[in-house]
């Protein structure tokens, strides 16, 4: 199971449970999504943003609220919770987890390539790499840069540059 597999699922295990108790069955698709390089996270997650105007709240309360939610559920991967801006819910995962998906990558470079120049987004790789990696969202597409479609980043950028180093 990829980094972002296992992060989706244990967010969708726990946060199901409170989406029933506000009244939303099912939630909405959220994005997770690698955080402005300002940031200090390793992942940001939407869904605050999206039932703001359901849940008439301000999506930071409800980011709040997501992040008391899924402290009540630890995931061992999981190295700190917070919220940031105006209402991503945003996530450190453990040096572990981190050197594990790296290791994994490493291993499995041709399931994890970006997408070539000239490639679209319904090529083989391209296929490949949105079944195995769920792409962040449910169903998207890769992102579009100038000259072409670069594919989606499989692990977070901070394993390339940042403070942390891993060993």
């Amino acid at each position: 199971m990829t980094l972002w597999d296992e992060l989706r699922h244990w967010l969708d295990g726990a946060l199901i449970p409170w989406g029933r108790l506000q009244g939303l069955d099912p939630l909405p698709d959220f994005a997770l999504e690698e955080p402005p390089g300002e940031v200090d996270a390793d992942a940001a997650c939407n869904l605050a943003l999206l039932l703001a105007k359901p849940l008439k709240k301000a999506p930071r309360a409800i980011a709040q609220e997501i992040q008391r939610a899924l402290q009540a559920a630890p995931a061992d991967f999981i190295e700190s919770i917070s919220v940031a801006g105006a209402g991503f819910v945003n996530f450190r995962l453990t040096p572990a987890r981190l050197q594990r998906e790296l290791r994994a990558v490493l291993d499995e470079q041709e399931r994890y390539r970006p997408f070539r120049r000239g490639e679209r987004g319904k090529s083989a790789a391209g296929i490949r790499l949105r079944q195995s990696h769920g792409a962040f969202t449910r169903g998207a597409r890769p992102r579009r840069r100038a000259g072409g479609f670069s594919g989606v980043n499989p692990i977070p950028f901070r394993l390339y540059r940042g403070p942390r180093v891993l060993h």
